[in-house]
């Protein structure tokens, strides 16, 4: 882990504390993307672990329960619609695992139970 560790940018999640993410990080050279955000070529990567960036967006094929019936986050989608970057990974809403869209410009994404690599 050591080896390629120093490339892979991790996340809290909601039963997470900041600990059990840095603990890790520090024994296989992981780094912690929560609250930071840095720059890569053109583009800008930001982190924030937890239920907000957790969350999908409220409204969307992402934060389905079961038809009809929504529970993402309307700060997250305010998120999106305002600022509409190129990528959003979510999880949390176990039934739309696995589901993807375009919310504008941007491509979202519900990964929970799927590790998911963006080589930029």
């Amino acid at each position: 882990m050591r080896q390629r560790g120093k490339g892979m940018h991790v996340l809290p999640r909601n039963h997470e504390s900041l600990a059990d993410v840095t603990r890790p990080c520090a024994k296989h050279g992981l780094v912690s993307l929560h609250e930071r955000a840095m720059q890569i070529g053109c583009y800008w990567i930001a982190g924030l672990g937890y239920s907000i960036c957790h969350a999908p967006p409220k409204g969307t094929a992402l934060d389905e329960i079961r038809h009809g019936l929504h529970a993402g986050s309307s700060a997250g989608r305010e998120f999106i619609d305002q600022h509409q970057p190129r990528w959003f990974f979510c999880g949390l809403i176990h039934e739309a695992a696995g589901r993807s869209i375009e919310m504008g410009r941007t491509q979202a994404a519900n990964v929970w139970r799927k590790e998911t690599l963006l080589e930029l």
